[in-house]
């Protein structure tokens, strides 16, 4: 069963594409999501207001990516831990959460995306971003896919939003140059 998706871009729309070695078979069984509630934000009621941004309040993490901008979906993954779609430098991008306890109290995050390129890059120049880049793990999946994934650990405390604000600036800066890395 599929932990996590990741969203694949190309130019005539999205295609969603499972994570290197993760079989694309479909569950033998109903999906832990479909036993829970769908996760739902209210609007914010005062963007103005200081917003702390924590793993263990995804609607935090939606408030703050549109606070910069960007539009924000929030959803459940395949074991019903929060996810959150979005979209920048023309592509689409899930964040997904980690050490969560029963879905909830989440402690960090994972900023994800997936190319199907049509030239698949090698390992070795995987290995090169890897080497000289600093922010941004990159690796090929089963289809010989480039995939790029940037973690951010918020812990208990969380971090003011212009903090992760900064953090999201960084993720699209490190999408566009993976995406001119890898020929996308």
């Amino acid at each position: 069963m599929w932990k996590r998706l990741l969203f694949a871009s190309v130019l005539t729309g999205a295609v969603s594409a499972p994570l290197h070695g993760q079989s694309t078979a479909p569950a033998a069984s109903p999906s832990a999501a479909a036993s829970l509630p769908p996760l739902t934000c209210t609007p914010e009621t005062d963007p103005s207001a200081p917003l702390t941004v924590k793993a263990a309040d995804p609607c935090s993490i939606v408030y703050s990516v549109q606070r910069a901008g960007y539009r924000a979906t929030i959803l459940r993954d395949t074991v019903g831990d929060p996810k959150i779609q979005s979209a920048a430098a023309g592509s689409r991008f899930s964040i997904l959460f980690y050490g969560c306890t029963d879905h909830k109290k989440c402690q960090s995050i994972e900023f994800t995306v997936g190319y199907i390129t049509k030239t698949k890059p090698t390992v070795e120049k995987i290995n090169e971003w890897n080497r000289s880049k600093r922010f941004g793990k990159a690796y090929i999946d089963d289809e010989k896919d480039p995939h790029i994934d940037y973690d951010i650990v918020l812990g208990d405390e969380g971090f003011p939003h212009e903090t992760f604000s900064a953090g999201l600036e960084r993720w699209t800066t490190v999408m566009a140059e993976f995406q001119s890395f890898v020929g996308w």
